[in-house]
């Protein structure tokens, strides 16, 4: 009788399992689902304004160029902009005025107003949109516009299909170039006017798109920075990493040992990962300096320069004065995380 019980106490408890994976699981996901939420990138800061004015006739403009999704809080993660997303869909409030395909990308027919509802992991999101004749005055407001528009659109060629081996000083080149233009206002807004209370300081700020080119630069862009972070030498996300084999510091150098030579790749990627330093040279070279720090044993944390080679497993470092027998430790980016690598050691 105590082993029918026995069976009939497992025969529950996978009921209570079976029945918690098709009722809870689909709450868990619905809660999942309430976090994601949408970024709009028509105003400054790339705050959440969502509105925003269009040029009649304006080509090659797709609203998901302007708008990212992404979760918050501890389930964090950055869906990127929507124009290639997948599942997204677009709709206009009203097709005679602005048409929207598929794809996101607008077709300005007439002056007037009309809103884009964009779906995405099950959530909504409402943009409104006015088209008008002209915005050559707002354009005259920015500093060296047709530059602007040059170096996105610059970025936007050299980035091909992606960072090969084949393209990618070409890609670092025009990365800096738009880095250095696009660093301050961005070519697709502009600070209109600003007024003054007695009591508080408002600014009124319109929103623009007059720079399609920018839009699609914005897009290249976030994918080099996932480049940066996921195939970078410095990072750890992907495996490439430096990893340390041994660590010898004596005067005023330390050298590294590598377990394996430094790849072209891994050349390039510190470039990339500091590409607006003017330290860091667009062109083709097999040998780069990055920063790091070394501390002692009262916790002192000095800036210090490290330079890799391409092709070598030694990575050398100047430091102040080591004091013989000391004991430091290197620290900086990801891969000197103690958990990836040993990065103390004892001065000749």
């Amino acid at each position: 009788m105590s082993y029918l019980k026995k069976r009939i106490a497992v025969f529950l408890c996978m009921v209570m399992a079976f029945t918690t994976v098709f009722f809870v699981t689909p709450q868990e996901q619905a809660l999942a689902a309430s976090k994601v939420q949408f970024s709009w990138s028509f105003g400054l800061y790339n705050s959440t304004v969502k509105e925003a004015q269009i040029e009649l006739g304006a080509e090659d403009l797709y609203i998901g160029d302007y708008i990212q999704a992404y979760t918050s809080g501890a389930t964090y993660k950055n869906y990127g902009y929507l124009s290639s997303a997948s599942g997204v869909t677009y709709k206009s409030s009203n097709k005679n005025i602005i048409a929207v395909d598929s794809k996101g990308k607008l077709t300005a027919k007439k002056t007037g107003t009309a809103t884009i509802t964009v779906k995405y992991k099950g959530q909504t999101g409402k943009c409104k949109l006015e088209v008008v004749n002209s915005l050559a005055a707002v354009r005259a407001k920015v500093e060296d516009f047709e530059n602007r528009v040059k170096v996105c659109k610059n970025l936007v060629s050299a980035y091909g299909t992606g960072i090969t081996n084949e393209n990618r000083y070409k890609v670092l080149k025009a990365y800096k170039n738009y880095l250095k233009v696009n660093y301050g206002p961005s070519p697709i807004y502009a600070d209109i006017s600003t007024s003054y209370n007695e009591t508080s300081i408002r600014i009124k700020t319109n929103y623009y798109i007059y720079n399609t080119a920018a839009g699609r630069a914005k897009v290249v862009n976030q994918a080099i920075n996932e480049y940066k972070e996921e195939r970078n030498p410095l990072s750890t996300q992907q495996g490439k990493h430096f990893k340390i084999k041994s660590i010898t510091g004596k005067g005023t150098s330390v050298t590294v040992t590598l377990k394996s030579k430094v790849t072209a790749e891994q050349i390039v990627g510190i470039q990339f990962y500091d590409a607006y330093s003017d330290e860091v040279s667009a062109k083709k070279t097999s040998t780069v300096k990055f920063p790091m720090y070394i501390v002692d044993k009262n916790n002192k944390r000095e800036q210090v320069t490290a330079t890799v080679k391409k092709g070598s497993n030694k990575i050398t470092i100047k430091t102040p004065k080591l004091k013989k027998g000391a004991a430091y430790q290197l620290t900086g980016d990801g891969w000197l995380d103690p958990k990836y690598n040993k990065c103390s050691f004892k001065a000749k």
